[in-house]
């Protein structure tokens, strides 16, 4: 075990001093954490055990700003020096923390691994202790497969290829694809990519995770099949036909109301108050299913009035529940 003092002289430290002092502002400043010419120093003898001086100081950090990098100096903020280039800011970088651990496709322990790697992109006199401030119970994936799966067809959209894989279509068959990904949606923590299915002309939707043997294609890519809304063949049994609902419901649910429909509330996301102040009206768009749904979860709240065919479908449904009531 090498167990040799730093020299702290000589042709050693003309070397590493300006190493390491950038090392020092990489590592604990950013625009919003300036350190002291007495803060670099200290940190340049507890961290790499090297003892240098002002001067020191001001040289490095002057050939440190030839070479290009971004460091604002005590001229200009009246206290010391901070690294004003980096991709991104402390506030930034614990936004994509929070993002990794609402991910469901990142297994739980590549989650701490990843997290680990931002973690240390957060200046270390900043708060570091950001792991586990979300709570929550989200199921996540038990490894990476489905991680490589969407990167496997975002890469063939990009290089313009067909990707195939087999599937079991909804009578139970295993069917071979070769088929032009358009897109990936997420519904519900599920991801499902659309295809156009050339020259049926017509536009699938399949889960991913379902997907069995999947690889990018050597055929090219046929041409897209556009539409409007997700209304032809589908082979999850998902419904993506979209319409247009006016709900009348209890302001008393207005907050769960936005929380569900805030992106598609339709004119102008306007809610329309009774007079009494008692209930709102609003007009939304979403599947029938998943429209009535929402509203059946609150029968006493919640009342769909148009259109008139899920406000039949919504009765009938209350009609036939399983309390016989």
């Amino acid at each position: 075990m090498n167990t040799q003092e730093p020299r702290n002289d000589g042709k050693y430290n003309s070397k590493a001093n300006t190493v390491c002092i950038l090392k020092i502002l990489q590592e604990y400043s950013d625009g919003n954490i300036i350190l002291p010419t007495s803060r670099i120093i200290e940190l340049m003898d507890s961290v790499y055990g090297l003892h240098v001086d002002r001067r020191t100081v001001y040289s490095s950090i002057d050939i440190l700003q030839k070479l290009g990098y971004s460091i604002e100096s005590y001229d200009e903020n009246g206290i010391g020096y901070c690294l004003t280039d980096k991709p991104f800011d402390a506030l930034e970088i614990k936004l994509l923390i929070d993002s990794i651990q609402l991910n469901t496709v990142v297994p739980k322990q590549n989650e701490k691994d990843i997290v680990n790697k931002l973690m240390k992109l957060i200046p270390n006199e900043d708060n570091r202790h950001v792991m586990n401030r979300l709570v929550g119970s989200l199921k996540k994936e038990k490894n990476m497969t489905l991680f490589y799966m969407l990167d496997t067809i975002d890469l063939a959209m990009q290089k313009k290829k067909k990707i195939e894989f087999d599937y079991l279509t909804k009578d139970n068959t295993l069917t071979h694809f070769a088929v032009t990904p358009m897109t990936i949606i997420q519904i519900n923590y599920h991801y499902y990519v659309i295809c156009s299915n050339h020259p049926e002309k017509q536009n699938i939707i399949f889960r991913v995770k379902d997907m069995k043997n999947l690889l990018e294609s050597t055929e090219d890519a046929g041409p897209y099949t556009y539409f409007k809304g997700y209304t032809e063949l589908n082979e999850t049994g998902i419904e993506f036909n979209y319409i247009n609902a006016k709900l009348e419901c209890s302001t008393s649910i207005e907050d769960i109301f936005l929380d569900t429909f805030d992106s598609f509330i339709l004119k102008s996301k306007k809610l329309v108050y009774s007079e009494d102040g008692k209930t709102f009206t609003a007009e939304v768009y979403g599947t029938p299913d998943a429209i009535s749904r929402w509203a059946l979860s609150f029968p006493d709240k919640c009342e769909v009035i148009e259109p008139l065919e899920l406000r039949a479908a919504v009765i009938n449904k209350l009609k036939n529940n399983k309390y016989g009531v």
